[in-house]
């Protein structure tokens, strides 16, 4: 009866489609983020970020604790490579949080949105710069494609779209550091949210010497909404984890696609932000160029693929 239960559990069907769903569930999560950084507008975002650093260290040392894997943080303190690659993540990171919540703060979610559709192929991108991963084609149009939807804001407006590409270099570049640092995701996030501790307490304490802050001034239910980002920043890294660990990257990667889409109808239609003429055209642009590197890898667009090359 044993057998049958772990040959069940085993079950390639099952791990796709409990899999499928930890990816559906974690970037659904991360989608509807913005509601709840909605309910904290009346606080700075350094603030929150400060907050958000120090509840999310403590929520994941917690779960290291109940795992009994704490003595695995020491270990990688102890590794000068590894530390300085968890110290420019905990830096990337926190420019990618405070960036995040201010864009929600200020009305421009679709920035942000923009920024996490641009992220895959900034990770592309910086898979052929850095790591020399050969890309095909098709995606070498897609990522040409999606530097013409950012260049056509920039032209219009005549400023750059700094939210979408912070957001879209900074985490493309958290999470290089992330492929090639060998450190997993709740003890990485630990690590790295431990080294801004100083300067994340530092602020928190500062404001409330000064009599601001939510800690003097602020009612119960806004410091526990605080208090909840541990959990809100984790929870979703779990699923990831758990989808990374049982489905194709490449699935995943095509699920990610629901976080920037909730950003984009939350920020459209729940926030009623303004979507101009421009704006669309260069969404346009990107979603095309998303679609295109979402199907190169198909069998389909490598046979059309060697057809140009051999009409050459």
């Amino acid at each position: 009866m044993k057998k049958n239960r772990m040959t069940e559990k085993q079950n390639p069907g099952e791990e796709n489609l409990t899999g499928t769903w930890y990816a559906v569930t974690a970037f659904g999560l991360w989608g509807i983020l913005p509601i709840f950084w909605k309910l904290l507008t009346e606080i700075s975002p350094y603030e929150i970020v400060a907050h958000r650093v120090v509840w999310t260290c403590l929520f994941c040392a917690c779960l290291l604790f109940l795992r009994r894997r704490l003595a695995r943080v020491r270990e990688i303190f102890t590794s000068k490579a590894k530390m300085r690659g968890l110290l420019l993540a905990a830096f990337l990171l926190g420019v990618n949080w405070l960036t995040f919540v201010y864009s929600v703060n200020s009305n421009q979610v679709l920035d942000a949105s923009m920024g996490y559709y641009i992220n895959p192929l900034v990770s592309v991108f910086l898979g052929l710069l850095v790591l020399k991963e050969k890309v095909n084609r098709w995606q070498k149009i897609s990522i040409l494609l999606a530097f013409t939807g950012v260049l056509i804001i920039a032209f219009q407006y005549g400023k750059i779209p700094w939210i979408a590409l912070t957001l879209a270099f900074t985490f493309g570049l958290y999470g290089l550091i992330k492929k090639t640092g060998g450190v997993d995701a709740i003890t990485g996030l630990t690590i790295e949210t431990l080294l801004m501790i100083p300067a994340a307490l530092g602020f928190i304490l500062l404001t409330a010497v000064n009599g601001k802050g939510v800690i003097v001034t602020g009612p119960l239910t806004t410091f526990l909404l605080l208090m909840s980002t541990g959990a809100v920043t984790a929870v979703p890294l779990l699923f990831f984890a758990g989808a990374a660990q049982r489905i194709p990257l490449s699935r995943v990667g095509f699920i990610q696609y629901l976080t920037p889409t909730c950003f984009f109808l939350l920020g459209r239609f729940v926030f009623h932000e303004t979507f101009s003429l421009v704006q669309l055209v260069s969404f346009i642009f990107i979603w095309i160029a998303l679609i295109i590197y979402s199907f190169s890898h198909t069998a389909f667009m490598k046979k059309s693929q060697k057809k140009l090359n051999r009409s050459r």
